[in-house]
This record gives C-alpha cells, structure tokens and sequence, in this order.
C-alpha cells in the first residue's frame, strides 16, 4: 500500500492521485509503517488528498515518531508550534537530537541583538 502511494504521491497526473495517495498511505500507517505514518501526517498537515487537518497530523506523526522517525519528530514539532503548543514542541526536538541546533540558534539571536541592538530580536525567528 505504501508503494502505491508513493507512486500516486509522486505522480500528480490526475486530481485525485493526491487523494488516492492519501488513502493508501492511511492504509500503509495501520500496518504499523513509520514511513506511511509520516507521509499520512504530511499530506493532511499540508492538506495534500484533504483539507489541511493538524489534529490528524498529530495523530499520524506522534505515531511515527514513537517509533523514532526523524521527519516525523520534525514535522511533529512543526505542528506543535502552529498550535501554540510550546510545551510540547520543545520535547519533539529534544527527543529529535535537535536541541544542540536550538540551543546554538537562541546564542546566535542573542549575539546579533549584541552587536545589533537597533534590531528586534522577533525579526530573526
């Protein structure tokens, strides 16, 4: 099923190949796949086969991420900041292996708002 997916996903010949796609990689994630369950959160986070769904997402990624797929904890995090999660988000990085690259982003905002303090440090988000 996720086979099928993949070549609808990539396909894009007919409308409803994103929805086909969808269906199938749905289909692959209730098999336990980690790759199915990313692309399944992928497509209904950016509303590829349906309309944009967070809610599903989440569902789909946290499952994928449990399972320690990176894309998903990426995409993860991604939607957990869009909802205003921030309690939440800060874990799926960390639990990424990313917290070295926040951690060394906020010391780069903070040395530019140093050496520039006529710039708002929210430009730089």
């Amino acid at each position: 099923m996720k086979r099928a997916g993949d070549l609808l996903y990539s396909n894009h010949k007919r409308p409803d190949d994103d929805l086909k796609a969808l269906d199938y990689f749905v289909q692959a994630a209730s098999t336990g796949d980690p790759e199915a369950e990313y692309f399944a959160g992928e497509r209904y986070f950016f509303g590829k086969g349906a309309m944009p769904d967070i809610d599903k997402a989440v569902q789909f990624l946290q499952q994928a991420a449990a399972r320690r797929y990176t894309k998903a904890m990426d995409l993860l995090g991604t939607c957990y900041r869009k909802q205003g999660k921030f309690e939440l988000w800060v874990p799926a990085i960390e639990n990424k292996g990313n917290l070295n690259w926040l951690v060394g982003h906020m010391k780069r905002r903070q040395q530019l708002a140093t050496l520039y303090p006529f710039i708002t440090l929210g430009y730089f988000i």
